[in-house]
C-alpha cells in the first residue's frame, strides 16, 4: 500500500517499482513482478538491480523471450559492477540464472561471504576445539526450510539414519512451522530440534555453542532466508 501510493505521487521512483516487484514476488506473483521491474527499467534504465530482478522473475515463469539480450548487458559489467547489480543475499544464486563465467561467480560469492563475515566483526569470537568435546560428534543442522520445501524433501528420513554410537543430531530451525509430515520428522528424528526463527543471529549463536556444537552444517548456502552470520560468529565450522 505504502508503495503503490508513492507511485501515485511519483510514478518515476525507479526503486519504488523494485520494491513493489520484490513485494509480488514474494506473494508468488511473477506477472505483476515483471511489470514492476519493467516499469522500474523504464524510468530509470541505469538501475541494474532492476534488470538482474527482471531477468530472474522471468526464468521463474519460463519467459525466455529475448532474454540473452537481457542476459547479454551483464557480459560488460566488471565484478565491482557485478557486486551491485546483484544485489540482496541471492546475488550469487541469481549469477546461476545469468550464465555468468565462473570466475564472476567466484568473486560474487567470495564478496557475499566477505561482507558476511564483515557485518558479524564485532561478534565475540570463540575457540573451537579440534576434536569432539563429548566423545561423539555433535553435528548442527541449520536451516530455514525444515518444512514442505525442497531442503525438507532432501532431508526427510536422513536424520534418522545417522549412527548414533559416532553422532548426535542437532537441528536448528529459522523458519516457520507449516505442520507438514517433513517438519514433524525434523522434530522426531533427530536428538534435540530447537526453534531459533525468533532470535537474534548472536543469539543463535550463543544457542549452538552452548549444546556444544562441534560442527555446524549450513543446509541453505546463500540463498533466500539463509542466516550464514550464525556460523560466523565462530560456533563451529561454516559448512555448506
Amino acid at each position: 500500500t505504502a508503495l503503490r501510493l508513492a507511485l501515485r505521487h511519483d510514478s518515476t521512483l525507479g526503486e519504488a517499482h523494485i520494491n513493489l516487484g520484490d513485494a509480488f514476488v514474494d506473494a508468488n506473483d511473477y506477472s505483476r513482478a515483471i511489470d514492476s521491474y519493467t516499469a522500474s527499467l523504464a524510468h530509470k534504465p541505469s538501475l541494474s538491480q532492476a534488470r538482474t530482478k527482471l531477468i530472474a522473475a522471468r526464468l521463474m515463469i519460463c519467459d525466455w523471450a529475448n532474454i540473452d539480450a537481457l542476459r547479454n548487458r551483464f557480459s560488460t559489467l566488471d565484478s565491482n559492477a557485478l557486486s551491485v547489480a546483484l544485489p540482496g543475499s541471492n546475488g550469487p544464486f541469481v549469477s546461476l540464472m545469468l550464465g555468468l563465467p565462473m570466475h564472476s561467480q567466484r568473486h560474487l560469492a567470495v564478496s557475499w561471504t566477505m561482507e558476511i563475515g564483515r557485518r558479524t566483526s564485532a561478534y565475540p569470537r570463540r575457540d573451537i576445539p579440534d576434536r569432539p568435546m563429548h566423545g561423539i560428534l555433535r553435528v548442527g543442522y541449520l536451516s530455514d526450510d525444515f518444512r514442505d520445501h525442497p531442503v525438507g524433501h532432501i532431508m526427510h528420513g536422513l536424520f534418522a539414519l545417522h549412527d548414533r554410537t559416532q553422532v548426535s543430531v542437532h537441528v536448528y530451525s529459522t523458519g516457520r512451522d507449516d505442520g507438514s509430515d517433513y517438519r514433524r520428522s525434523a522434530e522426531h528424528d533427530v536428538d534435540q530440534f530447537r526453534d531459533i526463527s525468533q532470535s537474534s543471529h548472536a543469539e543463535a549463536a550463543d544457542i549452538i555453542a552452548t549444546d556444544g556444537i562441534d560442527l555446524l552444517v549450513n543446509l541453505q548456502g546463500l540463498t533466500a532466508g539463509a542466516r550464514s552470520e550464525i556460523g560466523f560468529t565462530g560456533t563451529a565450522t561454516p559448512t555448506s
